[in-house]
């Protein structure tokens, strides 16, 4: 829906119309690769020695061919770049219109940054609802809940170790955000989440086909399990209608529907049948081995991890959720948190990588003011700085990646301290990175 005064080209268009959890292709290898390898460590850390052995090796031969191998350009693929980037330059060449989510029906919006603003603001006006504080909350937050945790570790309710992942010792508020209720007049705003509608993901996005039937399979559920008997035609009908509409094959959606209306009157037959019978099994989970998704590696992974005992997931990358998004406010650099830096040397090559769960700016000021501290051991900058006269620049740090997960935020760390031409990190901070992957980042970042 174009609530802005501009006209929006058909090609773009045709591409966002395809919602925020559209996956394009994607062509970055050094992204890849280093997503790839975090994952991977990640997830054999929890498996026998034997297994890890099998898993890495055969692994790192498949990372090695993604490097050395030119991505899929099939004709698809070529038009969703063509697409993408006439989509970038439009953005680009207007500024003044944002895409957002609608609070109801998965529907894509644009409308004009200032008219976003000016509801925004009228949304704030209401006292009944917001109230105007005069200093930032956070740390009163934060150390109420830091009381809150250590009495919890006193009384025996959390265990130490609990405590440290829960507790945040700098911590940041979230951002405010509004979807339009584009199915009512004026389109007010709503901070709920949007809910479903007869876009789903589309069968042209980069995920893997598991993905695909599984959001048909969802609705399918739906039609059988909570509608009338006497609806289920019509139901039926609709879905078939629906996924032919989010480009969906005809042979897909029959096979999918047949065999899972199959399994659901068995399912069905088979717990009239042993209703009353109780059952002493008890069924393990296997856990998780989550990858980012390659079309070309879906079967070798599978083929991988076929014989231990792990369930496969996937996850997309390259997601239109950059351009469709909630219009929060921009966050200044230095308060972004989970991340891993790089600090350059002003004087000369040399280069820190570090990590940080707490407010990057908090950790860079640490860096900087530990020349001055003469009770701690000198830092490897402080030793840079006072052997050469050397000074850093601390106004332009670089973000090499933003990752949640502290070991997946740990492996990442490893790989960009190993990509340093020059790099002041201590040899101990890459001792729990494979040797193995030596070759690879040197493709990716060394040549």
């Amino acid at each position: 829906i174009n609530l802005s005064n501009v006209t929006i080209p058909k090609k773009v268009q045709c591409l966002l119309q395809m919602g925020n959890n559209f996956a394009l292709p994607s062509y970055n290898i050094r992204k890849n690769c280093i997503e790839l390898i975090k994952n991977l460590e990640n997830n054999v850390k929890n498996l026998g020695n034997k297994a890890i052995l099998i898993v890495r090796n055969q692994a790192i031969g498949m990372i090695d061919k993604l490097v050395s191998t030119k991505p899929v350009n099939n004709m698809l693929n070529k038009k969703l770049r063509y697409l993408f980037s006439v989509t970038k330059q439009f953005i680009k060449n207007n500024q003044e219109v944002v895409f957002t989510r609608a609070d109801k029906g998965n529907v894509t919006v644009a409308l004009n940054i200032n008219t976003y603003k000016d509801k925004m603001n009228d949304m704030l006006k209401d006292r009944s609802t917001y109230t105007m504080i005069e200093r930032d909350p956070t740390k009163q937050l934060t150390d109420s809940i830091r009381s809150l945790l250590t009495e919890w570790v006193k009384f025996g309710y959390i265990e130490s170790n609990t405590y440290k992942k829960i507790y945040n010792s700098d911590g940041i508020l979230p951002l405010a955000y509004g979807l339009l209720k584009i199915h009512k007049l004026n389109c007010p705003y709503n901070n709920h989440k949007p809910t479903c509608s007869d876009r789903y993901l589309s069968f042209l996005s980069a995920h893997p086909i598991s993905q695909k039937r599984g959001a048909l399979i969802g609705v399918v559920d739906r039609v059988f399990l909570l509608s009338h008997p006497r609806f289920h035609e019509d139901n039926l009908n609709w879905v078939i209608q629906t996924f032919l509409g989010n480009d969906y094959p005809m042979k897909f959606i029959f096979e999918t529907l047949n065999r899972r209306l199959k399994a659901l009157i068995r399912q069905k037959t088979g717990s009239q049948v042993n209703s009353g019978v109780g059952s002493e099994t008890v069924d393990i989970t296997p856990s998780w081995f989550i990858m980012p998704y390659f079309p070309h590696l879906y079967n070798k992974f599978k083929n991988l991890t076929k014989n231990i005992s792990v369930k496969l997931g996937w996850f997309s990358l390259n997601k239109l959720q950059g351009i469709i998004k909630g219009q929060k406010d921009v966050r200044p650099t230095d308060s972004n948190k989970n991340v891993v830096y790089k600090i350059k040397c002003k004087d000369c090559n040399a280069s820190y990588v570090g990590q940080t769960k707490r407010k990057l700016k908090t950790r860079i000021t640490e860096h900087k003011n530990n020349i001055k501290w003469k009770s701690v051991k000198p830092s490897v900058i402080t030793e840079h700085r006072r052997q050469l006269g050397h000074e850093f620049d601390w106004e332009n740090i670089e973000i090499c990646d933003r990752e949640g997960y502290y070991n997946k935020r740990m492996i990442s760390e490893m790989l960009y301290i190993n990509t340093q031409w020059n790099g002041l990190d201590l040899k101990s901070d890459t001792e729990f990175l494979h040797h193995a992957y030596s070759s690879t980042i040197e493709k990716i970042f060394l040549t």
